[in-house]
């Protein structure tokens, strides 16, 4: 085996780039102002957006329950559960009425990989007064129980601290799930 020493190596006419037509075996750092080809075998890259996914709620049923009710879901199956962050994101909005001066509640319940409430989704949403026509929500929570690349469904459920308290949800309401490769800066 023969070794060759060089700072440079340039093609025949001082301008073209050398052509390795066997291929090229290196080790250590090779560096490269541009890069072209799949990229598929490359190690140590991190991607960004790994995942991602959006529905909107079509269920415009009347609430009147003092128990959590889910109103609409999001099944979502992680790349890497294990590594990178999962974040639920819930807005939208909703109405409220009967004049009872009741709360109502919301909160993103899971089932599937985990059943851990996500951290942080339960919220006072509103106080039924008459003809309050719309309030909104808008909550962007990780889900720090992920663990693995098992299927999980996040549920967006309601209640109110009256049964006879109207809770009517829009079809504005969405849940968005987004997953971030762990070395992407997220502060």
């Amino acid at each position: 085996m023969s070794e060759i020493r060089v700072e440079n190596i340039i093609g025949e006419t001082g301008t073209d780039a050398v052509k390795f037509t066997k291929g090229i075996n290196a080790t250590g750092i090779v560096t490269a102002t541009s890069f072209s080809g799949s990229g598929a075998n490359l190690t140590g890259i991190v991607a960004g957006l790994v995942g991602f996914k959006h529905v909107r709620n079509t269920n415009t049923t009347t609430l009147n329950t003092t128990s959590f009710t889910t109103i609409f879901s999001i099944s979502y199956t992680p790349q890497d559960g294990a590594n990178n962050n999962v974040y639920v994101f819930v807005s939208g909005q909703f109405e409220q009425d009967d004049n009872n001066g009741s709360p109502a509640y919301a909160k993103i319940s899971c089932s599937g990989q985990h059943t851990n409430d996500i951290l942080g989704s339960m919220q006072k949403v509103g106080t039924d007064y008459s003809e309050q026509s719309n309030s909104s929500i808008c909550t962007f929570l990780r889900d720090t129980n992920m663990a693995n690349n098992n299927a999980i469904t996040y549920n967006f459920q309601a209640r109110s601290d009256n049964s006879s308290s109207d809770w009517r949800p829009k079809t504005s309401l969405a849940l968005t799930v987004i997953e971030v490769a762990s070395g992407v800066d997220q502060t």
